[in-house]
């Protein structure tokens, strides 16, 4: 039952929206995103009821935020636009582990990532960045 479900599953590809800013953004702001993905980000921008604050939880380094951003900006919604994220990696149990053979800390990966993605939105959304917030990480 497991193998024909998969089966069914990875024949429903998503089909690819991609246009060309799209196609070269995921070329170089590295992220985890799908066909699928762009298809709801579209879905969901072209069908808000409102024009309330939309709000991106969890950001890594931006690639989904320019993609949102940039689909805003295509339908010319002017949607206050806010992410968050941690940018930290001591959930994961890697805060000062060095990853795999290398001398980077899982501390040092969350700093880069959030520097990056910093510099990803500067780039790609300048004229529609969004509120970026740093998620404080409570006491433990």
């Amino acid at each position: 039952m497991y193998k024909k479900l998969l089966s069914l599953w990875e024949n429903r590809r998503a089909t690819d929206i991609s246009d060309e800013f799209i196609y070269r953004l995921r070329q170089i702001n590295t992220g985890m995103l799908t066909p699928g993905n762009l298809l709801c980000f579209q879905h969901a921008i072209t069908h808000l009821p409102s024009n309330n604050p939309i709000l991106e939880i969890g950001s890594f380094c931006g690639l989904s935020t320019n993609s949102i951003a940039y689909y805003l900006r295509m339908h010319a919604l002017e949607n206050q636009f806010i992410t968050i994220d941690k940018w930290d990696y001591s959930f994961k149990g890697i805060a000062e582990k060095q990853l795999g053979s290398s001398n980077i800390t899982g501390n040092e990966w969350g700093q880069f990532a959030r520097e990056t993605f910093i510099r990803n939105i500067q780039f790609f959304s300048r004229d529609r960045a969004p509120i970026a917030i740093e998620a404080a990480i409570p006491a433990r």
